[in-house]
């Protein structure tokens, strides 16, 4: 009997431990449809994303002003880097943008100059206006 008890208390304190690391992360999706992935004749790589929450409950993403504000990844030899943009001035707001399950928005970022090759978008997402999120990334688009 007293061997059963000690087994029942620690599966009972593994139990316990495992729920409490739980991820951080919102459990609700931001899914991203590309809506142009574009480059100019002067190098400025342009990407247009909409944005929408798939989720049950609102999500807040990162903003500047009254705009998402997203930034975009470059595929380098190895792995995805940071490329540009998602840069806001200080004279504009940074509060997050909430939007409601099954709503979108749209960002738009330009950087140049970039040359040709492989990007996506990223944008920061959180729960119930929290500091604890997850960043999201878009499909890769060939950008000529």
């Amino acid at each position: 009997m007293v061997i059963f008890r000690s087994i029942a208390l620690v599966v009972t304190l593994v139990l316990a431990a495992g729920s409490c690391s739980g991820p951080t992360e919102p459990t609700t999706s931001l899914a991203p449809t590309i809506v142009a992935a574009t480059r100019d004749d002067a190098g400025t790589i342009s990407f247009d994303v909409e944005w929408r929450n798939t989720g049950t409950v609102p999500l807040f993403v990162t903003a500047c002003g009254d705009r998402a504000s997203m930034w975009l990844e470059k595929r380098g030899p190895i792995r995805w880097e940071t490329f540009g943009g998602g840069i806001c001035l200080a004279i504009y707001t940074q509060a997050p943008i909430r939007v409601e399950p099954d709503e979108s928005i749209r960002a738009r970022v330009s950087v140049r100059p970039g040359p040709p090759g492989e990007y996506r978008g990223v944008i920061y997402a959180s729960e119930g206006n929290r500091e604890e999120g997850k960043t999201v990334h878009t499909a890769e688009a060939r950008v000529e």
